[in-house]
């Protein structure tokens, strides 16, 4: 259900799950995304904070610090998270594309253009190059 962007009825499921069984946890990095998209931006924060000091989710919980920063309009500190991220993992799709969205909010179409040709450069058929390739208004 996560991996399909059905948050809502992901976190009806844990919720289930852990009704019959209290000691289950949900994943820090799913827990995180479910609290973001259900606009509970601090328990969201708090998550991706734990991801991000773990170095095998380290990466990833940076990119949803980013996402945070960009739910709060802080583009600065949201493009900090996500450079992070690159220089942990340079070739991380998601990094990439949210680099490109972050400039496409500030209206410099330049700049998201760079970082949508680095995203194609670097993960060529990955969904989130025809993904930014739409929000761009571009054929994909």
């Amino acid at each position: 259900l996560f991996s399909m962007q059905e948050f809502a009825k992901a976190e009806e499921s844990w919720a289930q799950a852990r009704a019959m069984d209290e000691s289950l946890q949900v994943p820090v990095l799913s827990g995180a995304w479910m609290e973001m998209k259900a606009g509970r931006l601090e328990a969201a924060e708090r998550l991706f904070r734990e991801a991000a000091a773990d170095e095998e989710s380290a990466a990833c919980g940076l990119v949803g610090l980013g996402c945070v920063a960009m739910a709060r309009q802080d583009l600065r500190a949201a493009r900090e998270r996500f450079l992070e991220a690159l220089a942990k993992e340079p070739r991380m799709p998601e990094a990439l594309f949210e680099m490109a969205l972050s400039y496409l909010a500030e209206g410099n179409a330049a700049e998201a253009e760079r970082w949508g040709r680095k995203l194609e450069q670097t993960a060529e058929g990955h969904p989130l190059v025809e993904t930014l390739a739409k929000a761009m208004g571009k054929p994909a």
